[in-house]
Parts: structure tokens; C-alpha cells; sequence
């Protein structure tokens, strides 16, 4: 990530303030808190987390403060938090691979972990049965039902933890083949949670990558070839989507994406195509420096802001059994991400020559969203794509805090350089 986008990121996260651990973690170092426990005879209780983690903050808000779970820990444990992000070599060397991990010891003995959300039941359960020595390896326990989606994913993340890479390898398998035909609304956790974890794994164990591999190569068969279906061979957009998911989220390897984008990109059905699979082709596009190319093949320039406003509008309705705070993150999120969206759009617009466009859709974009995140990811995207205009320093101009015109300088100053050639 490149000096500006940085920048706009750590603007963005200044926004939105953290909020305090519950009361119960100590707020001793790592190894003073290990210790502590080890002198009371106490079992050491370790949360994982971010401050960039969803499901961190909502057990914070909501697991961490039942009662009964703060008595038990009070009781029996010396808890401590720890960032992945402040603590990188602690991270590492407690083998942490995804947020919320929770481990309990006892000594320096490691008891049992468990990743992911747990509510209040859940995790007295796990507590209790891990501190009594019941815990069952993940490996020994029965297979959660096909229909169990969500079982079959903390299954397959502990199989990872455990290193247990054949049988994890075996249950991601599955899970990309059969978690939609069980539950159609997991589409999008399957190309974006699954395929990250299926990363994951693909890093640590060059079986399992060499599986992935096979996997990407059988779907691009069926992209080449089509698929049998009666006596016909058909071509299915969920293949062409697998395939691109596969390369570009599971694989890491762009080469054979950008080469299928040059391929394609003359094509009188490009704008289209590209329509289809923007959400998982426009970083490889941006991160190569396409700009141009990128801005040619926006079919809809509009479409982000339109979608923007009806998920706006579902989610508000979603959002009214939640707490205060838990609705003002997810709002805060959901900001920075549509910032960051159009921040896109408008710079590659501009690389590709869509002037016009682009300072409509970002005059549109600030109607909706008048905020930092907003001005300065127009502004950041655009610098970042060469694309320096004088209503980039209108605005900067537009942002009322101070304080924040004073850290906004350097950016100013870029953009006048750049306007000065």
C-alpha cells in the first residue's frame, strides 16, 4: 500500500474511536499477566483481537460483559488482551491466524483454543469443558451436518489451528463445493471469508495448495470447454466468478487474471463481464496500475452509489435491534468502505478520460456522504492515479476541522505540484 493510501486509511481509523476492553482484562503486558496467573494458581484466558475485527468488538459487547462469564473468569483465570496488530511477534509466536482467538492455559501448558465468535453459552461451555480436560481434538469429534455451514467452517478453521492440513483440506473441499447448494445466502462468504481462509491454509500446507491448484484448473477446464449439461456443453458465470476467486483470493496469482483481462478487454461484451466480476478484478486492475483500463470498463459509473443507498436503506432496518455503538461502527464501516468504493471509480475515470463523470459521481458521493473519509479517499485514489485536478483542493477546502487541515497539508501540497507539472 502505497504513502497515501496510508494516509487515508489511518485518517479513516482516527474517525471512529476504539472503545475499552472490558473491565476484567488486565492491563499488564503479556508476560507480567502469564506470571500473575502462574503465582495465584489461576488459568491464563488470552483473547486475540483487532481493532479492525467485527466479531472481537461484538463479543466485547456482548460475551465479555454477561455476568456470568465476567464471574467465572474473575474467579478462575487472569485474562488478557492481545492485539495482533500493537503485538506482531506475540501474534506469531501464540501461532494466531484469525480474530476472535481465545486460548486458555495453564501454565505454560495450552489448554485449548477456539476461533471465531462465541456467545455467553458458548464459550462457558467451551471454558468449562476446556479447564476440566474435555475438550475432544477437533479431528476425534463427529462432523457437524451438511446443513451446518457455520459448524463445518469452525470445523475446518480448527483442523488449520491443529495443523491437521489433509483433513481441513478435505473439509474446505466441501465447503466450496456444497455451502451454497446448502444455504444460497452464503454466496458471498463463500468468495470472501471461505476463500480467505482457504488462503490461509493454502500458505501453511503445499498439499493443500497443490489441491487448490487442481480445483482452479478444473474450473478453467469448464470455462475453456463448458460443461455437460444433457447433450449440450454450456458456460456458467458462476465458474468464470469461482475461477477468478480461486486465482485472485485463494492463490494469490494474478498473472493468469490479468492476462484473462487483456484477453478480453477489446471485446465488444467487456464492460459487461467486467460488470460481473469488478468486486474481485479492481484491486488486481488498481494495484497493477491500470487506471485507464480500469475507468474504460465501468459499464455503470452510478451503480455503487445506487446500490449504496438501497443497502443504506435495508440495513437501517436490520440495524434497529442493535446497540448504540454497534450500529455507529457498522455505520462507520460501512462509510469507509463506500468512500474507498468511489474514490475508485472517480480515479479511474479521470485515468481513463471520463471527466465528466467522474466529478459527478463525486459531487453526488459527497450529497450522500459529507465526511473526511469521503473528501480525502476522492482525493487519495486520484493522486494515487495520477490524476491531480484543481477541485481535488476544493475539497480539502470543504473540511471543516482544523486540526485536520493541518495533517491534510502534505496532499494539498501534492496536488499543486502535480497542477504545476
Amino acid at each position: 500500500m502505497n504513502t497515501t493510501m496510508t494516509t487515508l486509511l489511518a485518517l479513516a481509523i482516527t474517525a471512529c474511536a476504539s472503545l475499552a476492553e472490558p473491565a476484567f482484562f488486565t492491563d499488564k503486558p503479556y508476560a507480567e499477566a502469564k506470571q500473575a496467573a502462574a503465582d495465584d494458581d489461576k488459568l491464563f484466558f488470552v483473547k486475540a483481537t483487532a481493532d479492525w475485527c467485527g466479531p472481537c468488538k461484538l463479543m466485547d459487547r456482548t460475551t465479555f460483559v454477561d455476568q456470568r462469564v465476567i464471574d467465572w473468569l474473575s474467579e478462575r483465570a487472569v485474562s488478557v488482551s492481545v492485539d495482533v496488530d500493537d503485538e506482531p511477534q506475540l501474534a506469531g509466536r501464540l501461532k494466531i491466524r484469525a480474530m476472535p482467538t481465545t486460548i486458555l492455559m495453564r501454565g505454560d501448558e495450552e489448554l485449548a483454543r477456539v476461533v471465531g465468535y462465541r456467545d455467553a453459552d458458548d464459550l462457558l461451555e467451551w471454558l468449562a469443558e476446556a479447564s476440566g480436560g474435555r475438550i475432544v481434538p477437533v479431528a476425534e469429534r463427529p462432523r457437524p451436518p451438511a446443513d451446518d455451514i457455520r459448524g463445518r467452517m469452525d470445523r475446518a478453521r480448527e483442523l488449520t489451528q491443529a495443523d491437521d492440513f489433509a483433513a481441513a483440506t478435505d473439509e474446505y473441499l466441501w465447503l466450496w463445493n456444497n455451502m451454497v447448494k446448502q444455504e444460497p445466502a452464503m454466496s458471498g462468504v463463500r468468495v470472501s471469508f471461505l476463500a480467505r481462509s482457504m488462503a490461509d491454509l493454502a500458505v501453511r500446507s503445499p498439499e493443500a495448495k497443490a489441491v487448490f491448484v487442481k480445483l482452479r484448473d478444473e474450473t478453467e477446464d469448464r470455462l475453456i470447454n463448458g460443461k455437460t449439461d444433457g447433450d449440450t456443453r454450456k458456460k456458467s458465470w458462476d465458474d468464470l466468478r469461482d475461477w477468478l476467486v480461486l486465482n485472485e483470493r485463494v492463490l494469490k496469482d494474478r498473472e493468469p487474471v490479468l492476462a484473462w483481462v487483456d484477453r478480453i478487454k477489446d471485446r465488444p461484451t467487456a464492460t459487461q463481464t467486467f460488470a460481473r466480476t469488478r468486486d474481485i478484478i479492481d484491486d488486481v486492475l488498481i494495484d497493477n496500475g491500470r487506471w485507464a483500463l480500469y475507468g474504460r470498463l465501468i459499464d455503470d459509473p452510478y451503480r455503487d452509489i445506487e446500490m449504496h443507498l438501497i443497502i443504506q436503506e435495508m440495513d437501517a432496518k436490520r440495524d434497529k435491534g442493535l446497540d448504540k455503538a454497534m450500529r455507529k461502527e457498522i455505520t462507520s464501516r460501512r462509510q469507509r468502505a463506500f468512500a474507498q468504493t468511489i474514490g475508485k471509480t472517480v480515479a479511474g475515470l479521470l485515468a481513463a478520460g471520463r471527466e465528466d463523470e467522474a466529478k459527478r459521481v463525486a459531487d453526488r458521493a459527497i450529497e450522500i456522504q459529507d465526511d473526511l473519509p469521503m473528501r480525502t479517499g476522492i482525493v487519495s485514489y486520484s493522486l494515487d492515479a495520477e490524476q491531480a485536478r484543481g477541485w481535488h483542493l476544493d475539497l480539502l477546502d470543504g473540511v471543516d476541522d482544523e486540526r485536520m487541515k493541518t495533517k491534510l497539508a502534505p496532499m494539498r501540497q501534492k496536488i499543486e505540484a502535480k497542477l504545476r507539472g
